[in-house]
């Protein structure tokens, strides 16, 4: 049997930020998730959030930008879902 390889912490959370943009994505285009819910912009800001600091941490500053952005971008999303309605 061939062991599998064991990814480190600094792929984990490439895999987990990924994995959190690409599932928000996913189920908003399946009709699962609204754009406009917690969930969907919450996973949005810490999946940026998680790459943009790997990125920056490795010096990728093209992907640190780009996924900097993403995690900003979804603040305002985040901040009305949070806020109760009127």
């Amino acid at each position: 049997m061939v062991p599998i390889p064991c990814p480190d912490m600094e792929q984990i959370t490439q895999i987990i930020g990924a994995a959190l943009l690409l599932s928000a994505y996913g189920a908003t285009q399946l009709k699962w998730m609204r754009q406009e819910s917690l969930v969907y912009n919450l996973f949005n800001f810490i999946g940026g959030l998680l790459l943009a600091i790997d990125a920056y941490r490795i010096g990728q500053w093209g992907f640190m930008v780009l996924e900097g952005a993403w995690g900003l971008l979804s603040l305002p999303g985040l901040w009305r879902a949070l806020r109760p309605s009127a």
